[in-house]
């Protein structure tokens, strides 16, 4: 009877463990997991015609959960073709380069995507990389050269400044934003112009000494999306006003306006661009609701007020020919103004008593 008790407790304890070891299998469940895939877009063919073009592999990725967890940071070619990931949302981005200051030769190209994470699925990111900043490139006519054998030409941001020399054939990068470019000889600057450049832009600006200027623009494409190429020609001669001041055909550009504060019979060369509602405000397409004065710019098809320069359009014949109100069509048409550079018009520089204009 006793070797029938001991066996009887035996079998209860196995299968108590029985019980409890079934049990766990059953609250405690193997985790579920989703699966995520990355991939570059494929380059067009007319891609490998344009600029410098990154290695993929080389791409830093960074994935980072919704609660701000950093999942993985590191290099494409490090990243498994099904990478397993927790159920959930995620934002993917991928940089060709980091990139800050000023550089020549370094095109940074980026995408940024959220995706979700589905149990047992997998989830595919198409890395459609575009340029994120912005390139400008200088060329020199052999007149302006000739005029300025000794000049040091800068461009600078808000991050720092890169010197163009006369020989220089690599393209600049800059974050979008401001820029401007200025002309160093001796003992004093002058700025030429000021540009408002943006992501996927290369600007191809052709620095001539004449008084001829032309624009025009172009689209190439480059990795995964447009790049867009902006060729123009700025027409720069150094001349200032008042009693030396130049004739029509040398008329200073608007950028050199500021440096002829208080001048009068000032020649200004530049592009209708719209007209100034108040200190802070503008218009740049048509209807335009005033008729008293005109914005000009150094460009065309300009709709940065900053870079623009303010003319009164007095009550007279001058008025009746020129304002955009009565004339739209006249908007991107260049001019040549004569007047007398005033410090402030509207919060811009101004040209104020109008006395004379040419079409160009």
């Amino acid at each position: 009877m006793k070797n029938f008790k001991i066996l009887l407790c035996a079998l209860c304890a196995a299968l108590c463990l029985f019980s409890c070891d079934f049990n766990l299998q059953k609250t405690d469940p193997e985790p579920v997991h989703g699966y995520l895939c990355l991939r570059f877009s494929s380059l067009p063919a007319s891609a490998k015609a344009y600029g410098h073009i990154p290695d993929t592999s080389e791409f830093k990725i960074s994935i980072i959960s919704s609660n701000g967890q950093r999942i993985f940071q590191g290099c494409y070619y490090d990243i498994p073709q099904n990478m397993e990931l927790a159920p959930g949302s995620y934002t993917v981005s991928a940089l060709s380069c980091e990139f800050s200051d000023p550089l020549f030769d370094c095109p940074q190209y980026g995408y940024t995507q959220d995706v979700e994470i589905v149990a047992d699925q997998t989830s595919c990111v198409i890395l459609d990389c575009a340029q994120t900043n912005a390139g400008l490139r200088l060329l020199f006519s052999p007149e302006f050269r000739s005029c300025y054998p000794t000049a040091q030409i800068y461009v600078s941001s808000a991050k720092g400044r890169l010197l163009y020399g006369y020989n220089e054939r690599r393209t600049g990068y800059f974050l979008p934003g401001d820029i401007n470019i200025s002309i160093f000889e001796g003992n004093s600057s002058k700025s030429i112009a000021n540009r408002n450049i943006k992501a996927q832009e290369i600007l191809v600006l052709k620095l001539l000494s004449g008084d001829s200027v032309s624009q025009t623009k172009g689209i190439e494409f480059s990795l995964d999306t447009s790049r867009v190429y902006l060729n123009e020609e700025l027409d720069w001669n150094g001349y200032g006003g008042g009693e030396d001041s130049p004739s029509k055909e040398k008329a200073i550009s608007v950028p050199q306006a500021a440096d002829h504060i208080g001048e009068k019979d000032v020649w200004v060369s530049g592009y209708i661009a719209g007209v100034s509602k108040s200190s802070s405000s503008s218009e740049f397409q048509s209807p335009f609701s005033s008729n008293t004065n005109l914005l000009l710019s150094a460009s065309a098809n300009n709709t940065d007020r900053e870079t623009c320069i303010a003319v009164e359009l007095a009550k007279g014949d001058i008025r009746d020919a020129l304002n955009l109100k009565d004339h739209p069509g006249y908007l991107n048409r260049r001019i040549r103004l004569k007047g007398t550079v005033e410090e402030s018009y509207f919060g811009l520089t101004g040209l104020k008593k109008i006395k004379d204009f040419e079409w160009e």
